[in-house]
């Protein structure tokens, strides 16, 4: 399934302006994620966002640290009413496979929801969803 009722259940909780209150990544400011990886063949799914090393979370939060590394990221551009933008990881992955990328064993993958991009619609109405893999180094 969709994780859109966890979505909707941290904007009505207000979780993001929390979680910038304590200080995200520089550049991340307006920047949610979903982020994702297989643990023990079972789907485990994050929402927040990217967070400085040794950032002090609070109590009724939990977070997962996320090495640095190399990052291979694709623009996915279409309408958020279709649902065109949420099927597509085996298609990103292919794309960067043919550029020759090698992507890492076990590890995250993630959606990027940058504010400049994703929530304001080009003259066509479509908008940008970030689609990141970690590569192997």
């Amino acid at each position: 399934g969709t994780f859109s009722d966890c979505w909707k259940e941290w904007f009505q909780n207000h979780w993001f302006d929390r979680i910038k209150k304590i200080g995200t990544l520089p550049g991340n400011e307006d920047t949610y994620l979903g982020c994702m990886r297989m643990n023990r063949n079972q789907l485990e799914y994050w929402i927040g966002m990217f967070c400085p090393m040794r950032t002090d979370i609070p109590e009724d939060f939990s977070c997962v640290y996320i090495r640095d590394g190399n990052v291979g990221i694709t623009w996915l551009k279409g309408h958020e009413d279709y649902g065109e933008l949420y099927d597509f990881h085996e298609s990103c992955i292919d794309l960067m496979k043919e550029k020759g990328w090698k992507i890492a064993k076990n590890t995250w993958f993630f959606e990027r929801y940058d504010s400049s991009r994703f929530t304001i619609p080009d003259e066509n109405g479509e908008i940008i969803l970030d689609y990141g893999v970690y590569l192997a180094n």
